[in-house]
């Protein structure tokens, strides 16, 4: 129920390129699509869950967003591993990774770099 519904549309295969020009990119998308569906809803219920799963949900998104975008988008996720097992509240990075996507990355015609960082010294996390 968190997602935005324009993520759905603007993930969908069909429009970030035609098909014929990148099947396989086209292949890639679709899967890692259904298998971020998947998580979303297995996790529906829960408040809060350990980093490591939150990350690995993230990374699902990340990965649709980089064949979207191409050579325009880069990401870097660095977790200091003392955190992994902190829980956070469930889908807390997605909405606000993707509200980056939308006002940041997707209007810069050139490029644009999403970072991730959690670390046990500052005790927070940080997004770039």
């Amino acid at each position: 129920m968190q997602l935005q519904p324009h993520f759905l549309f603007n993930s969908s295969a069909f429009n970030f390129r035609p098909i014929e020009q990148d099947v396989d990119g086209a292949r890639t998308m679709i899967t890692r699509l259904g298998d971020f569906l998947r998580l979303t809803l297995e996790n529906s219920g829960a408040q809060e869950v350990p980093l490591q799963q939150e990350i690995e949900f993230l990374n699902g998104y990340l990965e649709i967003e980089r064949i979207r975008f191409q050579d325009r988008l880069t990401t870097s996720v660095e977790i200091d591993p003392a955190v992994l097992d902190v829980r956070v509240p469930n889908l807390i990075l997605q909405p606000i990774v993707e509200n980056a996507m939308r006002h940041a990355v997707a209007m810069n015609p050139n490029a644009g770099r999403i970072e991730i960082v959690a670390t046990a010294a500052t005790g927070c996390f940080a997004l770039r």
